[in-house]
């Protein structure tokens, strides 16, 4: 589960399991939280791509900040190819204190 002040750090990748090359275009990343807030990441054109092969890309690196709901949606948008976007929802909770309490006595 991610938290507030977590650094949010995906590495992005072009799968390739296609017999052709392909051109897949860029791909534009944000995270969207429920009620329709988004925040953009970056843009990544990831160039032709062999047949059978895989693209290492960028790694994101982003500092969570409260987003005040359980959950959100890292977004890879894929504008000149649709079919190859996707989304991947993650669950977020709210940072816990885990400063010492007082003892406790028996």
């Amino acid at each position: 589960m991610w938290q507030e002040g977590d650094i949010f750090d995906p590495e992005l990748f072009w799968l390739n399991d296609l017999p052709v090359a392909t051109s897949p275009g860029p791909v534009v990343a944000r995270l969207e939280a429920p009620g329709g807030k988004t925040w953009p990441l970056l843009t990544w054109d990831g160039g032709p791509l062999q047949a059978n092969t895989n693209l290492s890309g960028p790694q994101v690196r982003w500092k969570l900040p409260d987003l005040q709901t359980s959950s959100f949606t890292l977004v890879l948008d894929t504008p000149s190819t649709p079919a190859a976007s996707s989304r991947y929802t993650l669950l977020f909770g709210q940072k816990r204190d885990l400063r010492r309490r007082g003892a406790m006595n028996f």
